[in-house]
């Protein structure tokens, strides 16, 4: 069973351990619970790498599970902090591991990106390799690294523009899409809501008009991956790259949960985006649950 879990579960783990913040106030037992099943598959993951590498490897060599497999460590960071109670200042050493791993990935995508830049090998899914580093803002003040985190925002923020360019330009020219890789169109909701979380919880001093640009962005990518979101969740066969039906919705939930304290006129995007989030995370698992039990059988 092992052997056959999709890397692209990695999306679903973050998604999950993305819940565990988002719902602490609402249900300590969801969050809870949230929590140790992102850490069970995160392990499953670390296994898989440890016992079937060179099938690990080989998979990674494909850009887009590469540019996916980005959301593993960006988890890695949030379940590492989250089980500050358990593991201790060890979650500060799992911090830095996680970020190592992610600008790895950063290194290695880019790379194999000159050899294969073209439009049709170009997906939403490559926001999350560039722009993903921005999770590290949002904690870097605790950790003692708020230069680091700042740099981060600040790369992230410019890489965002220029995807956002790039990446639509791509969806505009193609004509067809491979069918397993279009949930990854939603990932448009998670990098101008990540970047605006990251921007709130890095700096103390906020500039307005940032603030009020990277909402409008937001909310515009919000709008536009639920849009893409519903004639895929009603028609579509269940993919491993269903994972981007989580992330995404969760991190803008966090994210307009806590700009809501400041913006009362966010209130009603909050409770369903907080609504959504869940139910999209936990419809995932189940699915993701369904498909490994059937390869087992099979």
């Amino acid at each position: 069973m092992i052997k056959n879990i999709p890397l692209s579960i990695s999306g679903l783990i973050l998604g999950l351990s993305g819940l565990s913040i988002l719902t602490i106030p609402y249900s300590n037992m969801l969050s809870k619970i949230s929590l140790i099943i992102a850490t069970m598959l995160l392990l499953l993951i670390f296994l898989k790498f440890t016992i079937y590498n060179k099938i690990v490897l080989n998979e990674l060599k494909k850009t887009v599970i590469l540019s996916v497999f980005s959301t593993f460590p960006m988890a890695l960071s949030i379940i590492a902090l989250n089980s500050q109670n358990i593991i201790g200042s060890a979650s500060t050493y799992f911090w830095y591991i996680a970020v190592f791993i992610h600008l790895l990935i950063i290194v290695r995508f880019t790379y194999k990106l000159k050899e294969n830049l073209k439009v049709e090998n170009i997906y939403a899914s490559y926001y999350i390799v560039y722009v993903g580093i921005a999770i590290y803002s949002i904690n870097s003040n605790e950790i003692g690294s708020k230069l680091l985190g700042k740099m981060f925002f600040y790369i992230a923020f410019i890489m965002a523009l220029i995807l956002l360019i790039i990446i639509s330009k791509a969806y505009f020219k193609k004509s067809e899409q491979i069918k397993s890789l279009k949930p990854l169109i939603t990932i448009y909701g998670a990098p101008f809501s990540l970047l605006l979380l990251s921007y709130i919880k890095c700096f103390k001093i906020h500039q307005t008009w940032i603030v009020m640009l990277l909402m409008l962005l937001s909310l515009s990518c919000y709008i536009f991956a639920i849009i893409r979101l519903i004639p895929l969740i009603i028609k579509s066969d269940f993919y491993p790259s269903y994972s981007a039906f989580t992330f995404p919705f969760v991190i803008s939930a966090i994210t307009y949960s806590n700009l809501s304290i400041t913006y009362k006129k966010l209130i009603p995007i909050k409770y369903f985006s907080l609504v959504l989030a869940v139910f999209l995370t936990y419809f995932v698992l189940y699915q993701y649950i369904k498909y490994l039990l059937n390869l087992k059988e099979n």
